[in-house]
């Protein structure tokens, strides 16, 4: 794409741009100039975005500050826009709570692009990655933010139109808080705060202090979500058995009076209500049934979240928003970018969600929307292949029809980076033909125990085939994404670590596969062969590996949460190892089996996401 610099005159812009413009001009192709030579010129209109290319100058005429900044990112890219947006609320949230919390001048970076891009709400989702004074075990080893970082972000968002919204916990998702001995007297559960002591209110309170002071912003996410267990540990021992409906609303009424204590407008997840009245426990339950009495005392000074990163039917995109209207809300949508479970992003799975989800919102009439991002299981995602996924999600809330080669122009001019090649690399994510791939393939796989081989035996179990159809399909996108021509600089995700990711899955999933059926099969001579050729080839992947995680975790992250990878892939580097002391000792007449190898496949024993549970079949202690 041929690169141009649009040079704006500070007479002739208004001034609520200046700010913005100067800033992306220390970033991007924008730059100051007298009235004869400028080519970028700005013009406030009552209704939407307009962007306009005459001759050689772009006329971006715009309703709001965040509007212009999409405009300037459209003529970045070279692209015209005429609008009127479906949504009033364009947002993105950031999941800096399990383990990977973005570094300020990174997140400095983040806002630029997604102005560039259009959004105009960023959530940073902190369960305990903040420090709150007087409370020594949030974010204790955590990475935690301070106040001053916090009014730093919000200040710098300022400047593009974006708001930042707090997005914090109140209830559940504490655990690690609550692991802490100083944090015993808050703990209900290991995840549930303890309701109705007045020490959990005051913990409460720093919070919404904290958060206060932080943002501009009167809207604050106070969660509630997944309180599975609400009552069942010490509340059970202080006061007995009591309806969780009654204890969630007497906590949320509390709760919401601190709020508004600070002048807080709060939003929550909206599952625990339809959980509750579900006999399954099923927040996508269509016969949960909540009593009148409960939605009565749902408070009309919150606003519900309906949450659904999995649903590719729009028809239960519809049925969730009439049900939350009948409750008396119109709720904000939360869609999800993947993110989680996954080592790059993955288009496949989002877009086959994100679409049916975006249609729904437009159809109901919905005007907020935010894709969320988790980092559920160590956050070891390459975030920066995210900006894919946010640049084709915006687009599609403008009004894009899915035209992949408009969004890669925009994707290029606002990251540097190749959209067609970020999401060829996300063919990494494989998924089993048949089988829903929330839970992340080539995650279980790649630190599925070499020995034991929970996943490979699951998976054989579901289909023989599996590993065949698995290794042709990685080995072509491989192919493809060596046959690219990778940009020399760029923010839209490391493409060379993405290779190298191929190459470490492809060859531990090949000498996995290679070790079980050569020794089931008694071929001495294959499982010499895997010593002598495979295994050293593996372990200098494995080592390369290692290192290319810890670069571009530490160019975008604070070091906190690196260690849970290192010692996950420094684990499998020594299991691996240790695989090929087994393998020696066998083929010398030391030991006459290896009985990981001999286990049968059984889906009863199928292993879940985690790594805690991919890796042994003991407990990690």
């Amino acid at each position: 794409m041929k690169t141009f610099t649009l040079f704006w005159n500070s007479a002739e812009s208004p001034a609520e741009l200046h700010p913005m413009l100067e800033e992306l001009g220390r970033f991007h192709p924008i730059a100051p100039a007298p009235p004869k030579a400028a080519n970028l010129f700005f013009r406030r209109s009552g209704h939407g975005l307009e962007v306009t290319k005459k001759g050689d100058a772009f006329h971006i005429a715009y309703s709001s500050l965040h509007l212009a900044a999409r405009g300037i990112g459209l003529a970045l890219a070279g692209l015209e826009e005429c609008i009127i947006p479906s949504f009033r609320t364009v947002g993105a949230l950031f999941d800096v709570s399990r383990n990977l919390v973005f570094t300020v001048p990174q997140f400095r970076k983040r806002l630029r692009q997604l102005a560039l891009l259009g959004y105009n709400m960023v959530m940073l989702y902190t369960e305990d990655t903040y420090e709150l004074p007087g409370v020594p075990c949030m974010g204790y080893l955590r990475g935690s933010y301070s106040l001053e970082e916090m009014r730093e972000l919000d200040e710098y968002a300022a400047r593009f139109g974006i708001e930042m919204v707090a997005c914090i916990q109140t209830l559940g998702h504490l655990g690690q808080f609550l692991k802490w001995p100083g944090a015993a007297g808050f703990r209900d559960t290991d995840d549930v705060l303890l309701t109705d002591h007045v020490e959990t209110y005051e913990l409460i309170d720093r919070m919404f202090n904290f958060w206060s002071r932080a943002f501009r912003s009167r809207r604050i996410h106070i969660g509630m979500d997944e309180a599975h267990l609400l009552g069942r540990g010490r509340s059970l021992d202080f006061h007995g058995y009591e309806n969780p409906f009654g204890i969630f609303k007497r906590h949320l009424a509390r709760v919401g009076g601190l709020a508004g204590k600070y002048g807080f407008h709060p939003m929550i997840w909206s599952d625990m209500y339809f959980r509750l009245g579900s006999a399954s426990r099923d927040y996508y339950d269509s016969c949960a049934v909540i009593p009148d009495e409960v939605r009565e005392t749902i408070p009309r000074n919150i606003e519900l979240v309906y949450w659904d990163y999995y649903h590719t039917d729009p028809g239960i995109y519809d049925r969730m928003i009439d049900r939350h209207v009948k409750l008396g809300f119109r709720p904000v949508m939360a869609s999800g970018l993947w993110s989680w479970y996954r080592f790059w992003y993955d288009h496949r799975y989002s877009a086959e969600r994100v679409k049916p989800c975006i249609e729904s919102c437009r159809r109901n009439h919905l005007t907020e929307l935010f894709f969320t991002m988790w980092g559920d299981d160590g956050a070891y995602c390459e975030f920066d292949s995210m900006l894919a996924g946010l640049a084709w999600a915006s687009d599609l809330c403008y009004g894009n029809d899915g035209d992949d080669r408009r969004t890669a122009r925009l994707y290029r001019a606002v990251t540097g980076g190749d959209y067609e090649t970020v999401l060829l690399a996300g063919r990494i994510n494989y998924q089993l033909p048949g089988r829903d791939n929330g839970a992340g393939t080539i995650s279980q796989l790649f630190w599925d125990d070499p020995l034991m081989q929970q996943g490979f035996r699951s998976f054989n179990a579901l289909d023989g085939d599996w590993y065949e159809c698995c290794r042709r399909e990685l080995e072509s996108a491989r192919r493809a994404l060596r046959e690219r021509a990778l940009p020399e600089s760029g923010d839209g995700g490391d493409l060379r670590y993405a290779r190298l990711l191929f190459d470490v899955v492809i060859a531990k999933l090949h000498y996995q596969n290679q070790l079980r059926t050569g020794y089931l099969a008694g071929d001495r001579e294959k499982l010499a062969g895997l010593l002598r050729e495979e295994l050293p080839g593996l372990l200098r992947l494995m080592a390369r590996f290692q290192a290319a995680f810890r670069r571009q975790w530490l160019n975008k992250a604070r070091p906190e949460g690196l260690e849970v990878i290192q010692i996950r892939n420094s684990g499998l580097t020594e299991r691996l190892r240790e695989s090929g002391r087994r393998v020696r000792a066998f083929l010398a007449g030391e030991v006459s089996a290896i009985p990981e190898l001999e286990l049968p496949c059984d889906t009863a024993c199928r292993p879940g996401e985690r790594y805690h549970q991919i890796a042994t079949g003991s407990g990690l202690i």
